[in-house]
C-alpha cells in the first residue's frame, strides 16, 4: 500500500477531486488501526475555499490497541 500526495490541476471540478478523494478513503477505511475518518472538499480556514482542495483526518485506535506505531503506518501509506 502507498499514496502519494498530488495536487489538484487548476480548474479541476468538484467532481473529480471527490473521485480522487474517495480513492484514497478506501485504502484508509481498510487500515485496521483506522478508528474514523474525516473527508472535506473545498474547506478552507481563511477565506473562500476551492473544489481543488481537499483535507482528510484519521483517528486511529489507542496505541495498546495496535500492533504499530504512528510512525510504522505513516511510513506503510508514504514508503520511501
Amino acid at each position: 500500500m502507498g499514496l502519494r500526495i498530488e495536487i489538484a490541476p487548476e480548474g479541476a471540478t468538484l467532481d473529480y477531486t471527490d473521485r480522487n478523494l474517495r480513492e484514497i478513503e478506501k485504502l484508509l477505511l481498510a487500515l485496521p488501526e483506522r478508528r474514523g475518518l474525516f473527508t472535506a472538499i473545498g474547506l478552507s480556514f481563511a477565506g473562500p475555499g476551492s473544489v481543488t482542495n481537499g483535507v482528510m483526518f484519521m483517528l486511529l485506535s489507542p496505541r495498546s490497541e495496535r500492533d504499530k506505531s504512528v510512525q510504522e503506518i505513516v511510513q506503510e501509506l508514504f514508503p520511501g
